[in-house]
C-alpha cells in the first residue's frame, strides 16, 4: 500500500514539475515583438533645444517597409518619416518617442548619428557614452557633426545615387 502511495505521489510531482515548466516556457509567448510593435530608426539627430539650453532636441528618422506602405507599389523607396522630442537626454527621448508612437523604437537599425555644431561645442562625451553603452547602437553607425542644425540636415539628405535611404547611408561614409 505504501509503496502505491509512493509511486503515484512521484508520478503527480512529476505531472504538476512538467505543467509548471510548460507555463513558464511559453508565457513569454504574450509579450513577443513583432514587426506591428516595432518602430525602427535609420538616423538620429541632435539639436540643442530652442526653448531650454540644457535640453535637446532628437529627431528620429524612420522609414516605412514598402512591403506595408499603400502609396507604393514595391518599385520605388517611400520617403522616409522624420518625428522630433525634446528631452534631457536620449533615453528619455526614446521613451518619449515610444510614448508618442505607441511602439518601440530600436536603434538596431541606426546608420547615421547627427550632432549640430552647437551641440558638439558643449560637449557630446555624455551622449556619445550613452549610445556606446545602448546595445542596440551597431560599431558601424557613423557619427556625423553638421554647421546646420540636424533636423535640416536629415530633412535635406536626398540620396540621387542609391534608390534606397537606407544603400545611401551604408555607402555614405566611402563616398568622400
Amino acid at each position: 500500500m505504501r509503496d502505491i502511495l509512493k509511486s503515484n505521489f512521484v508520478r503527480n510531482a512529476f505531472i504538476i514539475l512538467v505543467l509548471i515548466s510548460l507555463a513558464l516556457g511559453f508565457s513569454k509567448s504574450y509579450t513577443s515583438y513583432n514587426i506591428d510593435n516595432l518602430d525602427f530608426a535609420l538616423s538620429l539627430g541632435l539639436d540643442v533645444s530652442d526653448t531650454d539650453e540644457s535640453k535637446l532636441k532628437v529627431t528620429f528618422e524612420f522609414t516605412k517597409s514598402s512591403i506595408y506602405s499603400p502609396e507604393s507599389n514595391g518599385n520605388e523607396d517611400v520617403k522616409p518619416i522624420i518625428n522630433t522630442v525634446e528631452a534631457s537626454s536620449i533615453d528619455s527621448a526614446i521613451n518619449l518617442m515610444n510614448a508618442h508612437l505607441g511602439k518601440e523604437v530600436k536603434l538596431s537599425h541606426c546608420k547615421l548619428i547627427i550632432f549640430s555644431e552647437q551641440v558638439a561645442k558643449k560637449g557630446i562625451s555624455k551622449e556619445i557614452y550613452t549610445l556606446m553603452n545602448n546595445v542596440q547602437i551597431r560599431p558601424s553607425t557613423n557619427i556625423i557633426v553638421t554647421k546646420s542644425d540636424a533636423l535640416s540636415y536629415i530633412e535635406n539628405l536626398n540620396p540621387t545615387i542609391e534608390n534606397h535611404i537606407t544603400q545611401y547611408y551604408e555607402a555614405f561614409p566611402e563616398s568622400r
